[in-house]
């Protein structure tokens, strides 16, 4: 994420924020190569600090443009080609690969899996998430846009929202209209 918020000229003032917030984890940040995990707290404490400065709108941008370039040229271009060759007659299906690439992507950040896929309508379940993404609002935001990402790389207009599921703490359900 560092390397986008460089490229977009925010990572100084999202620095800023983030040293308020861990005073620690900018330079943790700084010192991770490309693919590192970083912990729940770190990653947590920075999507606040771009919670701060970029707003919703902006985190939720992020995060689509973020989908979709790791979808077309990074870390998910392999997964994602194979998909599109699969399902590009059935785009709805694309929307299952996003399990594959939150395993990949992820440690012990709970699982995600498809609940639901029909005609305009799928439903991912994020299960034993750890509270402290569960509880962070700008983490739902990037997810949300990187929902969003899937379905232009999926060549769908619609929307990705999170929601609690009710009696399930750490349990948060992504549902993607088009």
């Amino acid at each position: 994420m560092r390397g986008q918020l460089v490229r977009d000229g925010w990572w100084p003032t999202v620095r800023e924020a983030l040293e308020r917030r861990l005073p620690a984890a900018a330079d943790e940040i700084e010192a991770i190569r490309r693919w590192s995990t970083v912990d729940v707290d770190t990653h947590a404490a920075m999507l606040e600090a771009m919670g701060e400065v970029l707003g919703e709108a902006g985190v939720r941008a992020f995060g689509r443009e973020r989908l979709s370039g790791e979808v077309s040229a990074g870390l998910f271009a392999t997964i994602a080609r194979s998909w599109l060759r699969s399902f590009r007659a059935r785009p709805q299906e694309l929307l299952r690969i996003a399990p594959y690439l939150w395993r990949t992507a992820t440690r012990r950040c709970g699982t995600l899996g498809v609940e639901a896929v029909g005609e305009g309508y799928a439903r991912g379940r994020f299960r034993q998430l750890p509270e402290r993404l569960a509880d962070c609002a700008p983490w739902r935001w990037m997810m949300e846009g990187m929902g969003e990402g899937l379905l232009d790389v999926a060549e769908l207009l619609g929307t990705a929202r999170t929601q609690d599921v009710d009696g399930e703490p750490c349990t948060v359900d992504m549902v993607v209209k088009w």
